[in-house]
Formats: C-alpha cells, structure tokens, sequence
C-alpha cells in the first residue's frame, strides 16, 4: 500500500479551520435599534418604555425597568441554551442585582450580580467572589447550559468565571410561554439592577463548550501535530501512520467542539 504524506499545508487548516457563525441563533435583539429582535421578530416588553436610544436599552435605579420576553412556542428554547448578553451596571456593591430569571418569578434561583461578581443562587460553587466588573464598565457575558448533562457555566469578557451541574434544573425557562426575565426581580426592589444599559441579547438554542475544556483539547491537538512531525522524520511508515492517526482523531474531535461549542461561533 502506498503511503501518502499530508501536506503543511493541509495540516495548517485543519487545525485552524473556522467554524459557522451564528450556528443556532434564534434571538438577536440590538436594543441600540429596536426592541424586536432580528431573528424571529420577537418583541421584548421593556420596563421602561423610554428607554431605547442610539447607546442602547436604559434601566433606572428600582423601578422594575427590565426586560420580559414571551417566548414563541416553535422557537422557544428551555434547557438548552446559550445566552450572551452586553450590557453594564452602574452600581458593584449592591447585595443582589437580578440578571435573569428563568421561572417567571416563582422561584428566587436564577443568575445575580452580587457586589461585583456574578453568582447564579442557589448553588454555592458558583459563590467565588471574584471580582468581575466595574461600576459602568461595558461587559460581555455567556451563560450555557447544556440539557443533556445539565453542565451549565459563565463567562466574563470571554474568561470563563465558573461551571456547575445544575441538577435542581434551576436554569429552565419552563413557566408559561417558556417567559424570560432579564435584569428585574419579583416585585422586590432590593433585588432589581440599580441603573445599567443593555446593549444587547443574543440566544441560541445550543449549549457551548467550556472553554477551559476546549483549551485542553487545542494543547493536546498541539501536542500531536509536533509528534507527528517528529515521526515523520524518521521515514518509519508504522510510526508515521499511528502518529497521524492520533493526530487526525484530535482534530475532528476539535472541529467537532469549535463547530459545536465555541465563543468564537457565537
């Protein structure tokens, strides 16, 4: 059997071929434009009908001014999801500061502000106190979860902040409508942002890969690219075939992971 050698630079896209973009997106809501998304045409309820503007959705300090959505049943998501948001707070002190809510008020658990980090109550592994943002600061947060494991994380400006098994299932949006709540709390004024903009909110129907998973996957894929070289100077065809075959499995199995799960397709 002939042996063929891959080339540099076959080698050079595998290993960094791009992901699709925007796999699996079902809302896109630019409130710096509108308060209707650009997916699916599905309007959120704004809290304080006055606040659109060029810089984006305004929240004031207390006074129940978030943002509601009514889900459409044929494109609602539940228990998987990945939800991006941009937005900053203008207080980092506050005890709590409600981000979203996914029961429709039935239940306090859901993901907070909490002094200056990000915390989803009621699960302590997510209590880490780590300082996170700044009063006014302009922030890019994730929230996934994946339905199958229940394995849900975060991440701020790109860096992941923590991961949990959301056993409980506290991250489902399953209340009538599948509603969303975003940055108001039940009524209770302790609990709702104190003043913020909201530059926009993104939400796909998959979950993504924790990125310190997908890290590990990259250094392994590394890892193998340079055994696999090695063996190739050493012109043993045995030697050479199972080094590009260790290699090859760990790109597809990255593909896999950036197509399916990374920052960077969202």
């Amino acid at each position: 059997m002939k042996f063929r050698f891959i080339s540099t630079a076959f080698l050079f896209a595998l290993f960094t071929m791009s992901p699709p973009a925007e796999a699996g997106k079902v809302y896109d809501w630019d409130f710096t434009v509108s308060a209707t998304d650009s997916v699916n045409g599905v309007t959120a309820t704004l809290g304080n009908a006055g606040g659109l503007s060029g810089m984006g959705y305004t929240i004031l300090d207390d006074t129940d001014q978030g943002i509601t959505v009514d889900q459409p049943s044929g494109v609602a998501v539940t228990g998987t999801y990945t939800i991006a948001i941009v937005f900053s707070l203008d207080v980092d002190d506050a005890s709590y500061q409600k981000i979203i809510d996914f029961s429709d008020y039935d239940d306090d658990e859901g993901l907070y502000a909490s002094s200056d980090y990000f915390h989803f109550y009621n699960y302590e592994s997510t209590d880490l106190e780590q300082t996170t943002f700044a009063p006014g600061q302009l922030m890019s947060l994730v929230l996934s979860r994946n339905g199958a494991t229940k394995k849900t994380f975060l991440t701020v400006n790109g860096v992941r902040r923590w991961v949990f098994t959301d056993s409980d299932d506290f991250g489902i949006f399953d209340e009538a409508n599948n509603v969303m709540h975003f940055f108001q709390d039940d009524g209770n004024d302790t609990e709702n942002p104190e003043g913020g903009l909201v530059k926009s909110i993104r939400v796909y129907n998959r979950a993504l890969t924790d990125p310190v998973v997908l890290a590990a996957k990259v250094k392994q894929c590394k890892k193998l690219k340079k055994k696999f070289k090695k063996a190739k100077k050493t012109k043993r065809k045995s030697k050479i075939a199972k080094a590009r075959k260790k290699f090859k499995k760990c790109n597809k199995q990255l593909r896999v992971l950036k197509v399916t799960g990374s920052l960077s397709t969202l």
